[in-house]
């Protein structure tokens, strides 16, 4: 272990021997909130790189990781070994108790995204002590060399056809139309009861930081949105299709169905692997015709787990 620094903070000038997501940089985790921050990482004295971190908010007895993201915990490059990164986790904890922190919540990146590294940081984190308090499951389609049509399911393909016949088009759509894009989603989302997790104002901040991780697209009958998404491009990776909905007038010919073709295509064009649709959960319990929904778009399960630790 004498190799490596384990150490508070996250220097400036250092490289992470891994790639770091949008929502692990540090300008997303000031979107998330603009103080209460602590960061830990482990340095490759030889390398001078950085092959572990995590960053943490701290509330008054809580740590989380993330805030206010999809996931957070930690990530690791896939070299270094088990019993080092374990010691890290050991680390940030004695660290973190020193501040007055009593309890941990961590929410893992779908495994997925990842498969090795985030069975070995289960195993681990299982290993000292911190429990599963929800697992959820995500849905996420591999992008390979095989048409999107190949991958769906009969019905799907019906669908496919059916929105080919009557003429719809899907096409991306510049950031100057998020303020469209974002009140149509609103609006299907309202009408059906549901809310959306940002605020326009939020996802403006986030999309002008980033601006080509940020996506917009639509499916139009003629003139006409019919459907629309927004997504983000996580990594060099994963596209990660963060909303979408169509109008329930056209819920025989589900649009949706459309528009994830052409996102597809995209990761194809783009050379990305996975086009993750999200958790298909419902007060931390399994949304069945939604999961059904998006197995048969060529999507597979895959487990996103949260950990909590009581360190008292």
């Amino acid at each position: 272990m004498e190799d490596y620094l384990f150490q508070e903070g996250f220097p400036s000038g250092l490289n992470t021997d891994f790639e770091t997501d949008i929502f692990l940089s540090r300008q997303h985790l000031q979107l998330q909130a603009s103080s209460g921050w602590v960061s830990f990482t482990t340095i490759d004295k030889k390398s001078q790189k950085v092959v572990a971190l995590v960053h943490y908010h701290l509330g008054s007895t809580l740590a989380r990781s993330p805030y206010r993201s999809p996931y957070g915990s930690f990530v690791f490059s896939e070299n270094i070994s088990s019993d080092l990164l374990c010691e890290f986790v050991n680390f940030t904890e004695q660290k973190i108790r020193e501040k007055g922190v009593k309890n941990i919540f961590l929410k893992n990146a779908p495994a997925a995204y990842d498969v090795a590294n985030s069975e070995r940081l289960r195993t681990i984190l299982l290993q000292l002590k911190y429990e599963i308090e929800l697992e959820e499951i995500s849905i996420v389609i591999p992008v390979g060399k095989d048409s999107f049509e190949s991958l769906l399911h009969r019905s799907h393909k019906k669908k496919l056809k059916k929105c080919r016949e009557s003429g719809f088009t899907f096409q991306f759509l510049s950031l100057d139309h998020l303020e469209e894009v974002y009140g149509f989603l609103k609006a299907v989302r309202e009408e059906k009861n549901y809310t959306l997790s940002m605020s326009l104002d939020e996802l403006k901040k986030a999309s002008d930081i980033f601006p080509s991780n940020y996506l917009l697209s639509v499916v139009k009958d003629q003139e006409q949105i019919v459907a629309a998404n927004i997504c983000i491009r996580v990594n060099s990776r994963v596209l990660y299709n963060f909303y979408h909905d169509h109008l329930s007038l056209y819920d025989v010919v589900s649009p949706v169905v459309l528009l994830n073709g052409g996102l597809y295509e995209f990761c194809q064009r783009q050379e990305l692997t996975l086009l993750d649709l999200g958790t298909s959960t419902v007060n931390g319990k399994p949304d069945s015709p939604l999961i059904t929904f998006k197995s048969r778009l060529g999507g597979q399960p895959t487990h996103k787990l949260t950990f909590v630790k009581n360190l008292f």
